[in-house]
């Protein structure tokens, strides 16, 4: 298919103007010019557009039928041109991404928000689910990237991960908890108390086979920690109002390997290219964590 958009921009003119030298003093170009372009059209596709006369040029009924549908494809290669700028800057296009769900619990309200304000035309479709799970469909190309605690992919293979901020990591306690007072515990005191996490507990707190509650909802992690004895592995950073109420209380630990400040990575397929739209996000997020916890990266 070889349509010249150039040509028949220029049939269309001839006809709103309803003049050879009319269309061509608008369109910059010679009379002669003009016409030659409109007869190589008229050859090329065995068609006459146009009957000439003394008084100037009308379009013929099967003129008018091949200019409705060249209207029609101007229109559209208008909008092409205008959406490829906007898909160019990021303005524009689909992103389907995936997070964790402390993660998602954290950023997505003011990174949804943030970018429905300053990016209205990009259409975000978030996943919250495991890093194991959003892997395989970052590998499917379900997804086209997602966000995760960098320790959860260790040693996979077809991905790279980039550091785009840190988040603190923290075993929470109602106030009135039996340990909540202690200056410092141990792994064998947090053992009798049934667990609550958003990802595999035993991955979480080194506890292969206690019991416990596995939620992506972080809002009834939260509500269940502030009305039961149970232990929470989530970040600090999710619940500042409770903390700063005295409500939860962070936990000491003695003898753990939780880590207190956990690197988040951006992850996509090893050799892809993130769409522009995508690039917009990441810097969002990577903005996001530094305002949460400014640790230099």
């Amino acid at each position: 298919m070889d349509l010249d958009i150039k040509r028949w921009r220029q049939a269309l003119t001839v006809a709103r103007c309803g003049s050879f030298s009319q269309a061509a003093e608008e369109l910059h170009i010679t009379q002669p010019a003009l016409s030659r372009s409109i007869a190589t059209l008229e050859e090329r596709y065995g068609i006459r557009l146009f009957d000439r006369g003394h008084t100037g040029v009308s379009v013929t009924a099967v003129g008018r039928q091949v200019l409705d549908q060249a209207e029609t494809l101007l229109q559209s290669a208008r909008a092409m041109e205008h959406n490829l700028h906007l898909f160019g800057r990021g303005s524009a296009g689909r992103v389907t991404l995936g997070m964790g769900p402390m993660i998602a619990a954290l950023l997505l309200p003011d990174l949804s928000r943030q970018l429905l304000q300053t990016q209205p035309n990009v259409l975000l479709h978030a996943v919250t689910k495991s890093a194991t799970l959003l892997y395989e469909e970052l590998l499917e190309e379900s997804i086209e990237l997602f966000f995760c605690a960098e320790g959860q992919l260790s040693g996979l293979p077809a991905i790279s991960c980039e550091t785009v901020g840190y988040l603190d990591l923290a075993l929470l306690v109602r106030a009135q908890h039996p340990l909540a007072d202690r200056d410092e515990v141990s792994h064998d005191d947090i053992a009798p108390f049934p667990a609550l996490s958003g990802t595999e507990i035993s991955r979480i707190m080194d506890r292969p086979g206690a019991g416990g509650f596995i939620c992506d909802n972080y809002h009834i992690l939260r509500d269940l920690t502030l009305d039961t004895d149970a232990v929470w592995a989530s970040s600090p950073q999710l619940v500042p109002g409770e903390i700063a109420a005295g409500q939860l209380k962070a936990l000491k630990l003695s003898d753990s390997p939780l880590q207190s400040m956990v690197p988040i990575g951006v992850v996509q397929r090893t050799g892809g290219s993130l769409s522009p739209a995508a690039e917009h996000l990441v810097e969002e997020v990577r903005q996001q964590l530094t305002r949460i916890n400014p640790v230099a990266l």
